[in-house]
């Protein structure tokens, strides 16, 4: 991701839809986002893709007229709001086809038939957010720290001991403590600068 103009958010440029650098960065940002969320709705991880991709289109055609406002919720909860009527479309046209609908798609109906703004949803939407900011940052710090820092840090996330790591990677424990907290604070930081950028 390249870096971002001082003047302009990344969803203010790609409201031009001529504009594929921008449009390429918006899509390495919120395409595992937008398939998060959908698997949560507990579709099929082929139909997710699909899915996903549908959204995708979708953004792309609406985005021009997206007015940006905290107030309103913030992006993310637009951006599910899209996916979920994607979502919903796509079950609809299925019903059509299928009398069976109500049998296959009971579990969904949990979560896609709720209010946006209704707590849980909220909170799943927010956890995904989190998450997937994580998993950015992470691939963004991932090629500039040594390969003992990664796995101790993994190990150590994983709930592995200390001393365990220590062991099994041949360091002291020390070590340890100072690889996972080095890796700690570059994800932070990175978290941090995510959340400027694309919140």
């Amino acid at each position: 991701m390249t870096d971002f103009d001082t003047r302009q958010t990344l969803l203010e440029r790609v409201k031009d839809q001529h504009d594929e650098q921008s449009w390429e960065e918006f899509v390495v940002s919120y395409e595992k986002f937008i398939f998060s969320i959908i698997r949560k709705m507990n579709i099929d991880s082929f139909t997710s893709e699909d899915l996903t991709q549908k959204v995708l289109l979708k953004l792309w055609s609406s985005l021009p007229d997206f007015d940006y406002s905290k107030e309103k919720g913030g992006f993310r909860y637009w951006l599910f709001r899209v996916t979920r009527n994607v979502v919903l479309s796509h079950l609809e046209k299925q019903k059509r086809r299928q009398k069976k609908f109500a049998e296959d798609y009971i579990p969904q109906a949990d979560v896609i038939g709720k209010k946006v703004h209704e707590p849980e949803v909220e909170a799943m939407v927010e956890s995904e957010w989190q998450a997937h900011l994580c998993n950015m940052a992470y691939e963004r710090i991932r090629l500039s720290i040594s390969e003992r820092a990664d796995k101790a840090f993994h190990m150590y996330v994983n709930g592995v001991k200390v001393d365990e790591i220590a062991e099994k990677l041949g360091m002291k424990a020390s070590s340890v403590y100072v690889y996972t907290k080095r890796v700690r604070d570059r994800l932070l930081e990175e978290v941090k600068l995510l959340r400027a950028e694309l919140e």
